[in-house]
């Protein structure tokens, strides 16, 4: 076998098995993958096991799945989170649908053995290097907290920001203290989606929220003192609304549009991003008239009836997501689709026409290839099971740009000078 599978052991140690291939998971049915789709684990990726998941690898000359732990109990599946600008091609080998405890929110790939390193099915979609992990040393970080918080006194946006960088470990809030490139500038406590997985707040229990929300909605003096003192200090800068810790930023359409408007008035050629459901098409073209440079519109799926599943919208339908898409479009700011990919369901033949239709009829820009974090069981019980697996995610890449031709692939937000 040219890729050899691999497992763990009760210790966390990993053991390649002899003999046997990795099994990787479309959905919930295995396949194998192939040269195309392997490439060497990149560096800062991280190791997850997946506690009461039965190990599987392609027994040789069999051409058939197998269970590796022999009925033993102290042997798991393995799998792979990988670093910020990669897309999983496929999930861990393994049973998803069996009734097992719930994984935490992470996305988690298939993990291979070869020639004396680990391998991933997984490409590379943005070379952007200011999101590699590398670049974030968090021994000053304290130090650099502590002189904003000084200088921008009462201000809770900055305090929320400490929060989410030293607790949360966002990337996007070290930026800010760090004074460089992307910042957030999360706004809303309330959201008008109840997303399965949300990484905010998940009130049913049934698995734990990755961070805490936001608590607060913060004035728009306190949005445009924080925006103009990082368009001052930092290179290559952008603010973006719609983070993590918090709901749909949208919601505070009012505070938002004044926010922009002054941030506009002292800092005319800064980048203003907002990551949104777009839910609102409304307050979509408000927004964009207030000096919106770009938005990000969060979808998992161009199909109507596996959106709504997943997002379980409250007072809003997909029909609106398209049209606030369409409406930022016309307004002429750049447009960027946020889709959370799921192996074996993103790529199934329905859902790549469908996207194929929403990105060529409404001006979308970019795509930005996110991993959908979620425990894979969890999101096919809301979605439902695929009778057969996805045509793979590299074909579905190929398809759309020999359709749309200009489309671009990516995992980051732009500046203007990127548009």
């Amino acid at each position: 076998m040219t890729y050899q599978a691999t497992y763990t052991n009760k210790s966390g140690e990993i053991f390649d098995a002899k003999n046997h291939g990795v099994v990787c998971c479309s959905a919930q049915h295995f396949v194998q993958p192939t040269d195309e789709e392997m490439i060497p684990l990149p560096e800062g990726s991280k190791f997850f096991t997946l506690p009461d998941h039965e190990p599987l690898g392609w027994k040789s000359g069999s051409g058939s799945a197998v269970l590796l732990n022999n009925g033993k109990n102290d042997l798991s599946a393995v799998s792979a989170f990988l670093p910020p600008g990669y897309t999983r091609l496929y999930l861990p080998g393994t049973y998803f649908h069996t009734g097992k405890g719930l994984l935490p929110l992470w996305a988690y790939t298939a993990l291979a053995w070869k020639d004396g390193e680990f391998w991933v099915p997984a490409v590379k979609v943005d070379d952007d290097k200011h999101w590699n992990p590398s670049k974030f040393d968090d021994r000053n970080l304290d130090e650099n907290i502590a002189m904003k918080m000084e200088r921008l006194k009462d201000n809770r946006l900055v305090q929320q920001l400490a929060i989410c960088a030293r607790d949360f470990h966002c990337f996007a809030a070290k930026n800010f203290f760090l004074e460089r490139w992307e910042c957030p500038l999360p706004t809303s406590p309330v959201c008008n989606s109840d997303c399965v997985g949300c990484i905010s707040l998940q009130p049913n229990g049934k698995v734990k929220a990755s961070m805490e929300r936001l608590k607060f909605i913060p004035s728009a003096k306190e949005i445009s003192e924080l925006s103009i003192d990082h368009f001052e200090c930092a290179p290559e800068p952008l603010v973006s609304f719609g983070q993590g810790c918090e709901g749909e930023p949208i919601m505070q359409t009012d505070t938002l549009t004044e926010a922009i408007r002054t941030i506009k008035s002292a800092k005319p050629e800064s980048t203003v991003n907002i990551n949104t459901n777009g839910s609102k098409p409304d307050k979509i073209k408000s927004l964009c008239e207030a000096g919106l440079d770009s938005i990000r519109v969060s979808i998992n799926s161009a199909v109507k009836q596996t959106y709504e599943n997943y997002y379980r919208p409250s007072d809003y339908c997909y029909n609106e997501v398209v049209k606030s898409i369409k409406t930022a479009s016309e307004a002429g700011i750049f447009v960027t689709i946020n889709l959370l990919v799921f192996p074996g369901i993103s790529d199934q033949e329905d859902e790549v026409e469908a996207l194929i239709g929403l990105v060529r009829d409404n001006g979308v820009n970019l795509i930005q290839m996110r991993n959908l974090n979620i425990d894979p069981h969890y999101y096919l019980e809301a979605v439902g099971y695929p009778e057969t697996p996805g045509m793979g995610i590299l074909k579905m890449m190929d398809i759309l740009k020999q359709e749309i031709p200009g489309i671009r692939f990516g995992y980051f937000n732009r500046t203007k000078a990127e548009f």
